[in-house]
């Protein structure tokens, strides 16, 4: 149903015309991984498939932006540039780290003159940690659990609390023997990886250390959480970091007021929408956007109706 909904819109011309209304209006998209049949298997994309968009219909997504005039940004330049004066200011950013937003993503934006952001998890990169869904995909990978299972099995452990979960998957490898090789794991970019980006003109944010629920965390971890993932990623890379990406798009009041005093002016996800230019005058206080929701199967008519219609008859 979503689909022919979309079909309509797009055919009655609702898209076109809404969009006519949206000129000002901050698009700011996100997605994670870019996969691509060639790649698939050097890249372990099946252990997050539910994160990953083939990397043709991303190339859709982007040349649908682009006939519809949009102008790309990276949330430095919110900072620096007169969003007033530009058509369609928008931002797209990728969630984590994946290293095939190097390999798929990329030549794709490359060749297209845009430029994007990633929001590192330092904690992956420097390879200290890794996301619990993707390293237990793996351990049900070697225990011959089907796909559709092990998505059962990985839904029913997000229903748990951190420790209830921590401490059965560290039962459940302790029996079974498991061991996870963290440096045998090519799944997230490396420094070397984030430097090529950069000399692309791509932005570095912060997602944090661990990839931690923020909400749930004491003053003092939160702190850790915020400070030193963006401490690390500016003294590996010598840039600067003034954006962060809630992970799973968890924040509230306290989150907020640690993220504007560990130096951060733009932060991303607070929900779903476009936004108004309503950049904070003040240098010290962060300014929240909103996010639109693309998710890894949305055809060009699921993307421009998020994009337009949905959006304007919403509001």
């Amino acid at each position: 149903m979503n689909k022919i909904f979309s079909w309509f819109l797009q055919y009655v011309g609702v898209n076109a015309c809404t969009r006519l209304f949206l000129d000002k209006k901050i698009f700011v998209l996100n997605y994670h991984s870019v996969s691509s049949e060639v790649n698939k298997e050097q890249f372990q994309s099946d252990l997050y498939p539910h994160l990953s968009i083939d990397v043709s219909l991303f190339e859709k997504h982007i040349q649908l932006l682009l006939k519809n005039g949009h102008t790309f940004i990276t949330p430095k330049d919110l900072l620096v540039l007169n969003i007033t004066k530009l058509h369609k200011p928008t931002i797209i950013y990728f969630d984590d780290g994946y290293k095939d937003n190097l390999v798929n993503a990329l030549p794709v934006l490359k060749k297209n003159n845009i430029k994007a952001t990633v929001f590192v998890t330092s904690g992956l990169a420097v390879r200290s940690h890794m996301l619990w869904t993707i390293k237990h995909r793996a351990f049900l990978l070697k225990q011959n659990i089907n796909s559709q299972e092990r998505e059962k099995v990985i839904s029913s452990l997000k229903t748990l609390s951190k420790n209830e979960r921590e401490n059965f998957l560290r039962t459940t490898y302790e029996n079974a023997q498991f061991v996870w090789q963290q440096e045998d794991q090519n799944i997230f970019l490396d420094w070397k990886d984030l430097t090529v980006l950069i000399e692309e003109g791509w932005e570095i944010g912060s997602h944090s250390v661990s990839h931690s629920n923020l909400q749930e965390l004491t003053k003092e971890k939160l702190r850790i959480e915020l400070v030193e993932s963006k401490n690390k990623i500016e003294e590996k890379l010598k840039v600067s970091v003034i954006s962060f990406s809630y992970p799973h798009g968890q924040w509230n009041l306290t989150v907020n007021k640690a993220l504007e005093e560990a130096g951060y002016r733009i932060v991303v996800s607070i929900g779903a929408g476009l936004n108004q230019n309503n950049l904070s005058d003040s240098k010290n206080l962060l300014s929240c956007f909103k996010t639109v929701p693309v998710k890894i199967k949305d055809t060009e008519y699921e993307f421009s109706s998020k994009l337009y219609s949905r959006h304007f008859l919403r509001s």
